[in-house]
């Protein structure tokens, strides 16, 4: 990737004590359109005309357990925020997608502003995903679940929502690892190939492919089938655009394209919330 020609982020560790001073003085700094903070995030990207900076929360680490070794995990957050800076140092700006960080509703660019939030962190987890180090994998004994598990677990958080809209984010994280994590790429073709099976049961020798047993290793074998072909288009679509070059830029005919996509699977969660007020309605 080419080196950014603007000064690197400054990086401040805050702690409960410290955040909200910090934070602040940095959205002053930076003059970041971002002013709400989300549900105890592990790091966060501050961009602004006054710079960038990255908050670490020592609260979004203490006590947890990520996989086997929480520092790689740690360094895969980091990564993550720094792609973010990144690619904002690359937006070209007369496009002014700063505009979209502000968290308002943007109606008349409704379609784009939603594709804004789904590549922004879309982007931002597939170069953290790329600069994770290449793992040598015996397949014979990997354990399968990890991956598929969270892919699921990204779907489930983006089509299961209390507000009854598609979680942009949660899809986003799900098509960055299934397009950009190695392990996971590494999963599905083995999965698909037939070079990774699964047994018929947890004590049984023998061993099916995944086509044989019905599972698919994408996680997409438990989502309601309407919005299978949204999947299919925003996958291509992402592909394509991977493909390229400087696959971190994007243009506003891409955003608007990738919310269109969107907006047409919370039509379907919608109608479906509609039919269930309608079938309470009528029954009273």
């Amino acid at each position: 990737m080419p080196p950014v020609d603007i000064p690197y982020p400054e990086i401040h560790i805050v702690t409960d004590r410290t955040m909200i001073a910090t934070r602040n003085a940095l959205l002053e700094k930076t003059q970041s359109p971002t002013k709400i903070r989300g549900n105890a995030p592990a790091m966060e990207t501050l961009h602004g005309p006054g710079g960038n900076a990255i908050l670490i929360y020592q609260k979004g680490f203490r006590g947890q357990i990520w996989d086997d070794n929480p520092q790689e995990m740690f360094t895969h957050f980091l990564w993550h925020e720094l792609g973010h800076f990144y690619v904002l140092s690359k937006e070209d700006p007369n496009d002014n997608f700063i505009r979209f960080m502000d968290q308002k509703p943007h109606p008349d660019e409704y379609e784009a502003l939603l594709g804004y939030w789904f590549w922004s962190e879309f982007i931002a987890e597939a170069i953290a995903c790329r600069m994770e180090p290449d793992v040598e994998i015996e397949w014979k004994d990997f354990d399968w679940y990890t991956p598929r598990n969270r892919l699921i677990g990204y779907l489930n958080g983006a089509f299961n929502t209390s507000d009854n809209e598609v979680g942009v984010y949660d899809l986003a994280f799900y098509f960055a690892r299934l397009l950009s994590d190695k392990t996971t790429v590494r999963f599905i073709e083995a999965a698909k190939t037939g070079r990774l099976k699964v047994r018929d049961s947890y004590l049984s020798p023998n061993k099916k492919t995944f086509s044989e047993a019905g599972i698919d290793p994408t996680g997409l074998d438990g989502l309601d089938t309407r919005f299978a072909p949204y999947i299919q288009d925003l996958k291509e679509y992402m592909e394509c655009i991977l493909s390229e070059k400087e696959y971190w830029k994007i243009e506003l005919e891409d955003l608007k394209t990738i919310g269109l996509i969107i907006c047409a699977m919370n039509r379907i969660m919608f109608m479906d919330v509609a039919a269930e007020r309608l079938k309470e309605r009528i029954s009273r």
